[in-house]
């Protein structure tokens, strides 16, 4: 039979017939689009905020944003008359005709920030404006006013309050049970809030912020109007990285650009880019403006490391797209090889500037260390050069003088917590110099260790630095070559220093006659 089922002609299905969907069911298609998660929802309403004109935005959150998300600002605020169409689709202050898109400036334009949330949450809006008597409260649930408790009327009611909007979202994809229990815990979610927060802190310097956890007294993030983007560095990402940025401006009469960021110089590296990237005060992503500032600074930092980037573009808004993105996180722009390469040549004309400075470790001479010498040839006493200790030289005869050389020894043996002669622990061997162009000439040696430029009859000095010095003589002086190399080396608790005993060639000159 079921062989025979597979042999018989099937009867050809009808096709399902063509359904326009429910209202309710294209508005949480289209939330979900734009909403993603708690972040989501606070990039839109904090870009309604600045739209306002706000000086001052504080951001309350719990559980990540997905029990409850609060924004309040001191913007111009909401009539009441207006209250009602808050959460419509598609109903907006900033856009009258489709040709309005050419020159629109604001961040939203198409009306759908707030009537997404109302689709999968609980939205309270609580508004004043300036020339009002006091301030009004409603509530919304897919798009519509709602009453806040059953029995009670929809409408907005009069309230206390200060001059602004606050909006809050309260159980956020509570009719979304799939995307609720594809975010990630209470801490990942709210990270992502405070990195919204402080990512648009830093392009509004001139707007306070603050964001906390509802539960806790103290802000994780409070900047003051008075802040400059330098300083919103400083205290989001610390004081070591604003240390290492360059202020960038620049402009372009060809493709209108205006140009201005903080980018970190050729001395700062880390292991991951960071790119926050403004055009025309929205914060979005660009491949290929990434693309462009990972090969000019390629020529400057070492493999697999990066550098911090804080870019801010202003281009004429008919040369903006601004309509590529449900969330406006990309934007295309017209003439954009134009505008990569002229951030590329502001950024790369700014770092060849600044490279004349430069941070080396250098390894400095340790006291009670042994000094390695060369070999007086030409009439010099003074050594160097890569030449191997004197003790890993065989002794060679005759009548010329050798002077003492610093020589550096092997970090390890350094940090390996061996000590001198007399007990005491040697220093950190490690010094950062920071050199640059000014730098008069001879400066520099006082920081490189060399040998001292005179040698005495049973003796020689070892110089690093202006104040830094060993001196070989003594007892040091009489006792022969291998002997004292053997006894040296057990003072040292095995610490890798020998002297040994250099003959001069011909034409030496110095003298003194020791075994040094």
């Amino acid at each position: 039979r079921r062989l025979l089922a597979l042999w018989l002609p099937r009867r050809p299905m009808s096709s399902p017939s063509i359904q326009a969907l429910s209202q309710e069911v294209v508005n949480r298609i289209a939330a979900g689009e734009v909403i993603h998660r708690p972040s989501s929802a606070l990039k839109e309403l904090l870009e309604n905020s600045l739209d306002a004109g706000s000086t001052s935005i504080s951001v309350t959150s719990k559980a990540g944003g997905l029990k409850l998300l609060q924004i309040s600002d001191n913007g111009h605020g909401i009539h009441r008359a207006d209250f009602p169409r808050v959460c419509e689709r598609f109903a907006t202050s900033k856009l009258r005709e489709y040709e309005d898109l050419s020159q629109i400036e604001t961040f939203g334009f198409r009306g759908e920030a707030l009537a997404s949330i109302s689709h999968v949450a609980h939205v309270s809006v609580t508004s004043m404006t300036a020339d009002a008597a006091c301030a009004h409260r409603a509530s919304f649930s897919d798009g519509l006013l709602v009453p806040p408790k059953p029995g009670e009327p929809a409408e907005p009611r009069p309230c206390a309050g200060t001059r602004g909007t606050t909006i809050a979202v309260e159980d956020m994809f509570y009719n979304v049970p799939m995307r609720r229990a594809a975010m990630k815990g209470a801490g990942e979610e709210y990270s992502r809030l405070l990195q919204v927060v402080q990512s648009y802190a830093l392009d509004n310097a001139g707007v306070a912020m603050s964001c906390k956890k509802a539960a806790e007294h103290a802000t994780e993030l409070h900047t003051l109007a008075s802040h400059s983007a330098l300083d919103v560095v400083r205290l989001v990402h610390g004081s070591q990285v604003a240390a290492e940025l360059l202020p960038l401006e620049a402009t372009d009469e060809e493709s209108e650009l205006r140009l201005r960021g903080l980018v970190s110089n050729a001395n700062f590296s880390q292991k991951r880019l960071t790119l926050l990237l403004f055009i025309n005060k929205r914060l979005v992503e660009s491949s290929h403006l990434r693309r462009a500032v990972e090969e000019v600074y390629a020529q400057y930092l070492p493999k697999h490391t990066h550098p911090w980037v804080y870019l801010s573009l202003r281009l004429p808004p008919a040369s903006l797209d601004v309509n590529v993105h449900p969330t406006k996180r990309e934007v295309h722009f017209l003439r954009q090889e134009e505008v990569v390469g002229a951030v590329q040549a502001a950024i790369r004309a700014l770092l060849v500037g600044a490279n004349a400075s430069r941070a080396y470790f250098t390894q400095a001479l340790l006291p009670g260390e042994e000094a390695r010498g060369r070999s007086g040839l030409g009439g010099s006493a003074a050594g160097g050069g890569d030449r191997p200790p004197l003790a890993a030289r065989p002794a060679r005869g005759g009548g010329g003088s050798a002077g003492g050389a610093g020589g550096a020894p092997p970090a390890a043996a350094a940090g390996s917590g061996s000590k001198r002669a007399g007990g005491k622990a040697a220093p950190d061997p490690r010094k950062l110099v920071r050199v640059n162009e000014g730098m008069a000439i001879g400066e520099l040696d006082k920081y490189i260790c060399r040998a001292s430029s005179s040698s005495q009859a049973g003796g020689a000095t070892a110089a690093c630095g202006p104040a830094a010095t060993t001196s070989l003589g003594g007892e040091h002086a009489a006792t022969p070559t291998t002997e004292g190399a053997k006894r040296r080396r057990g003072a040292d608790d095995g610490a890798e220093a020998a002297v040994g005993a250099v003959g001069g060639g011909s034409g030496g000159s110095g003298g003194g006659g020791g075994d040094h």
